[in-house]
């Protein structure tokens, strides 16, 4: 669980930054979006428990439109997942296709959760 303490923090440090943190127009993160994270990354957690894998890490960023995005890599794949106020959208890519190589949707079920997980670590 440690290592889920650690990024719920970073999700949390999150609130400090203001409008225009990135040296744009960029929003600050939506406490709403900060607060979804939260409780969409500890169920993503318990997810990857439940099916006895390790937990890998994320890189937690904001993005320019208020959101939350959690970043992680295995080998060449990769899984991006953008958590605003009331959703929860990934992008996984295993290539630079991106007709082929790359897919996206929604992530809030734990059957999702469990495949895209499934797929990252394989």
């Amino acid at each position: 669980m440690n290592n889920l303490n650690d990024t719920i923090s970073r999700v949390q440090a999150l609130l400090t930054l203001k409008e225009g943190w990135n040296g744009y127009d960029a929003l600050p993160p939506d406490p709403d979006a900060i607060q979804h994270a939260a409780k969409w990354i500890r169920g993503l957690y318990l997810e990857v428990s439940n099916i006895d894998h390790a937990w890998i890490e994320p890189n937690v960023i904001a993005d320019a439109e208020g959101n939350v995005v959690f970043e992680w890599w295995h080998g060449k794949k990769k899984l991006t997942v953008y958590v605003g106020r009331e959703s929860a959208e990934y992008v996984q890519v295993w290539g630079t296709d991106i007709y082929s190589e790359m897919a996206e949707g929604d992530v809030e079920s734990a059957s999702i959760q469990q495949k895209l997980w499934l797929w990252l670590v394989s």
